[in-house]
């Protein structure tokens, strides 16, 4: 079984990218899909494909939960046998340890792959700034940073991005995959692992998560609610989606550093995942659930009773 890991920040473009590259190898494929949040909203997405989807959540292979990581990977191995096995991390996992995991489960029936990692062209400057250690940890340990989001960028601007990004990491190449040949996707899957780790020294991680059913009155409270986000009301909001009944109807949604998407949804799920720091969670709560009672009223109310 060959590993392929497939980095990239929160909303970078990872699901999509993979999606791409099951169409165009043709090749006997299971993802395992880690998530920082307790609902996996990606996973729907690529069941579509009718291929195998193992479901790693609320954890992250690089912190609390490497012994469930390396069973999970080890369970595949032995059990599905698979030919190719693509990882797609959480967007705040630092690729050092995701790769320094997997090589610690290594032996003569699982071999790493080279791995990848995708770019956010939209959104790269602003997360660069906001977090630095992160993003270039995922940068520096990879040959292929692949451009997500450039449909619109220029020759020149593509190189000018390429070579912001070999600052880096200058051994590096930056492929449009929505340029590539099917050739080139192949080329993944057959690319030894090769480079030398660079583990970050600062590998902190203080990303919160919350899931839940989201539901309101109206499709005009949601793209105020989805406007509250952005200003900040809720808290430092780096990514969300999912989906949410609103006026009856169902709408999908996609939320990532300061822009966001709604389209109607094909099917009646509402499971909403909000990720950032310092996550107004009750707030979200009281704005998403129907006759949801946030703790700090039902501590307001107690203390008032107490004190007849």
């Amino acid at each position: 079984m060959k590993i392929l890991v497939v980095s990239g920040f929160l909303g970078a473009g990872k699901t999509t990218f993979i999606q791409e590259l099951i169409k165009q190898s043709h090749k006997n494929i299971t993802i395992l899909e880690n998530e920082v949040a307790g609902a996996n909203i990606d996973a729907t997405r690529l069941n579509d494909e009718d291929i195998n989807i193992w479901e790693l959540t609320e954890g992250c292979v690089c912190c609390s939960r490497k012994s469930d990581f390396a069973t999970s990977v080890l369970t595949i191995a032995n059990s599905l046998d698979p030919e190719y096995l693509i990882v797609e991390p959480t967007g705040v996992a630092y690729l050092s340890a995701v790769l320094n995991n997997i090589k610690k489960v290594e032996y003569e029936r699982i071999k790493l792959l080279d791995p990848v990692c995708v770019v956010d062209a939209i959104s790269y400057g602003i997360e660069m700034q906001k977090y630095p250690d992160m993003l270039k940890d995922q940068i520096k340990n990879t040959k292929t940073l692949v451009l997500a989001k450039g449909e619109n960028l220029s020759v020149d601007e593509k190189l000018a991005f390429e070579n912001e990004l070999k600052k880096y990491n200058p051994d590096a190449s930056l492929i449009d995959y929505h340029e590539a040949s099917e050739q080139w996707f192949l080329s993944l899957l057959d690319n030894d692992f090769d480079i030398k780790i660079q583990e970050s020294e600062n590998t902190t991680n203080d990303f919160e998560e919350l899931s839940l059913q989201a539901t309101l009155e109206y499709e005009d409270d949601f793209i105020l609610f989805m406007e509250d986000l952005l200003w900040g009301k809720y808290g430092e909001i780096t990514r969300a989606k999912g989906q949410v009944k609103a006026g009856g109807n169902y709408l999908r949604f996609d939320l990532v550093e300061g822009n966001y998407g709604i389209i109607e949804a094909d099917n009646q799920d509402n499971t909403a995942v909000f990720i950032g720091r310092n996550l107004e969670k009750e707030k979200i709560k009281a704005r998403l659930i129907p006759d949801y009672v946030a703790k700090e009223s039902v501590i307001r109310l107690l203390t008032k009773k107490g004190r007849k």
